[in-house]
């Protein structure tokens, strides 16, 4: 194809407005690689998800939804440009992030908030490519609760024990809410954030919202744990091994190769790597 430069960037900015992978790939080529296809099923998946086109065996659609992943295998990387690429779509929407303390969870909001906010340098695309017009508004660009312009409020990070008043959220994402394996197993902390899951944070849903969370499975009682009991059918889960024993094969050897693989095993006490593996 040969385009002359404006009408190239035109070209791919209708291309990743359209699709979540192709806007993530073209802003991040780098990891966003043919050699990484769990990366585009990740994608993809989350995209049917966030337009209401993943349904369940009934066709209806399914509004929750769990990924479980490796380490550093682009699940929050991915989740942030799907934010990103959500709100750009969609700006009268909001979102409610959770993780396991204020830091982390204002990292995640600063990210999607920053990409948003990138200023154009040169001819790589950037949100605003992608997204004419939509931008944060002006005085209203915290790291962890911001709106887009023309929005009351489009994004506040927060964490579990935090007050969540006045105002509820389309897209609920929860992203590492165990911070190690001194939490994952200690039923105290567990039972604290599933109240504070019952009886703060699914209040503040409004109706027809979505839901996604990003963690490892840590045990029986943790969120997905305790979610998936209690609602099986209502949930669709990503569940990608770092290593396929029946195949012998890496999910993504560029990432994480058979060896460092096998070498972290030996090392790893079995019950904290299997839950991040």
């Amino acid at each position: 194809m040969n385009l002359d430069p404006s009408t190239l960037s035109r070209y791919l900015a209708d291309m990743g407005r359209r699709s979540l992978y192709d806007y993530c790939r073209i802003r991040h080529p780098l990891a966003y690689t043919d050699n990484r296809p769990h990366a585009k099923i990740l994608a993809d998946t989350l995209q049917k998800f966030l337009e209401s086109k993943l349904l369940d065996v009934d066709g209806k659609p399914i509004d929750r939804l769990i990924i479980n992943l490796p380490p550093r295998h682009l699940k929050s990387f991915t989740a942030i440009n799907a934010l990103q690429w959500y709100l750009g779509n969609n700006p009268k929407k909001s979102v409610f992030s959770i993780s396991y303390n204020s830091i982390l969870s204002g990292r995640f909001a600063k990210a999607v908030r920053d990409g948003i906010q990138e200023i154009k340098y040169g001819p790589k695309l950037v949100f605003s490519d992608f997204f004419p017009g939509v931008t944060i508004r002006d005085g209203d660009g915290a790291a962890d609760l911001w709106s887009l312009n023309d929005s009351h409020f489009s994004f506040l990070a927060t964490s579990p024990k935090a007050t969540i008043t006045g105002i509820g959220t389309s897209l609920l994402v929860t992203d590492d809410l165990i911070k190690d394996a001194d939490e994952a197993y200690n039923e105290r902390i567990l039972d604290e954030h599933w109240q504070w899951y019952t009886d703060t944070v699914l209040s503040r849903l409004e109706q027809g919202a979505k839901q996604l969370i990003i963690m490892p499975r840590w045990s029986t009682q943790d969120l997905c744990g305790r979610l998936l009991a209690l609602e099986p059918e209502k949930w669709h889960v990503i569940k990608m091994p770092a290593y396929d024993d029946k195949t012998d094969t890496m999910l993504c050897p560029d990432i994480l190769s058979k060896e460092n693989y096998l070498d972290r095993r030996n090392k790893t006490d079995p019950s904290i790597f299997e839950a991040i593996s």
